[in-house]
């Protein structure tokens, strides 16, 4: 037992990794002007909250995987509480497939409604 908490304490740190390259972006915050917005403001302020939003779901993602796994290790061979723990990871991982579906249809659903391309990407707003 000891020895698999251990493993799970050196592993942790490694999926929390990627999440420090969030903090090399410069970015103000998720509104983008303070008075005089104009419509690129708008637009720019959606897609901060959007990627705000996938970056949180992300990070819930991986939450709720640890705890259902950790909650599988401690459940001591009781089936409803390993049951329990399954269900908690395969709605995890629902979610995440949800969420990255919904970025494949709508960057595939705005390169059509475009004409078939975009100069740049939605996701890659410049005003």
């Amino acid at each position: 037992m000891k020895n698999t908490l251990l493993k799970i304490y050196l592993f942790l740190p490694l999926l929390l990794l990627p999440l420090s390259t969030f903090a090399a972006e410069e970015k103000v915050g998720l509104v983008t002007c303070q008075s005089d917005c104009t419509f690129c403001d708008i637009i720019l302020t959606s897609k901060n909250i959007i990627d705000f939003l996938t970056r949180i779901t992300f990070i819930l993602v991986v939450a709720m995987v640890v705890y259902g796994g950790i909650s599988i290790m401690i459940a001591g061979g009781d089936e409803g509480k390993i049951k329990t723990a399954r269900k908690v990871i395969t709605n995890a991982v629902y979610g995440i497939l949800i969420v990255l579906l919904a970025w494949v249809v709508l960057t595939e659903l705005l390169s059509i409604l475009s004409g078939g391309g975009l100069a740049n990407p939605w996701y890659e707003i410049e005003c």
